[in-house]
């Protein structure tokens, strides 16, 4: 299984090359670490699923054109990862991210949650730490960037900027619409309580910490400036 993992590797790595760095092979690596983390902190996992999958989960996203990239699936079929393996991994990769769960109605979240694995909690808990405190701080305002996002805008310095957002599906997939610090109040604030095993929910707690001081210190910047 061992070359198999760092065939994964190698295909990521190049599949992944021209994005920047909020979704690059950097984030990717912080995923498994974590990944596999959380996972040797919980019985019953297979640390195999949890690195391909942490390693394949950002293949193919939304967010970027990858139209040439080969899919988890048949990259996971190139290399004769056996049938077993490779259907535990596609199911996590399959069901991850933020977009596939937040607009769920109340019944399909309580069925989504029954359906999760060990593994999937894993390496979602994993993504979702990735995408808080100073490091999710750090993505977060390269992609806003990458998508020409102002920093704030008018209604944040009002102090009404989505905190009880309502934002639709197809809104929230609309990268290029608000503010960088609307994207906090949209979904990064949110993932803290989120989270599905316990090494996750107490990492959440202190990285979602830095993230309000950090707002705050923003604000004060901002808004506040007294000279």
């Amino acid at each position: 299984m061992s070359h198999i993992i760092a065939a994964t590797e190698e295909f990521v790595r190049s599949a992944l090359a021209q994005n920047d760095a909020s979704h690059d092979f950097a984030h990717i690596e912080r995923v498994r670490y974590l990944a596999l983390r959380i996972a040797g902190k919980t019985e019953g996992v297979n640390a195999v699923v949890v690195e391909l999958a942490a390693l394949l989960h950002d293949v193919k996203d939304y967010k970027y054109t990858n139209d040439d990239v080969l899919s988890p699936s048949a990259f996971l079929s190139s290399v004769d990862c056996d049938r077993d393996t490779a259907s535990q991994v596609l199911f996590v990769v399959d069901n991850l991210g933020f977009k596939k769960t937040a607009f769920l109605s109340p019944d399909e979240r309580v069925q989504y949650l029954a359906s999760l694995t060990l593994e999937l909690k894993c390496v979602q808990d994993a993504d979702y730490l990735d995408a808080i405190g100073a490091i999710g701080i750090a993505r977060c305002f390269t992609f806003g960037g990458r998508n020409l996002r102002p920093i704030y805008d008018n209604s944040w310095a009002k102090g009404a900027v989505n905190k009880d957002s309502n934002l639709s599906e197809k809104e929230y997939a609309d990268k290029k619409r608000g503010s960088t610090v609307s994207h906090f109040y949209e979904k990064l604030l949110t993932l803290k309580d989120r989270m599905l095993t316990e090494e996750g929910k107490r990492e959440a707690d202190r990285r979602h910490a830095f993230m309000e001081l950090f707002l705050k210190e923003l604000g004060d910047d901002c808004f506040r400036v007294e000279l």
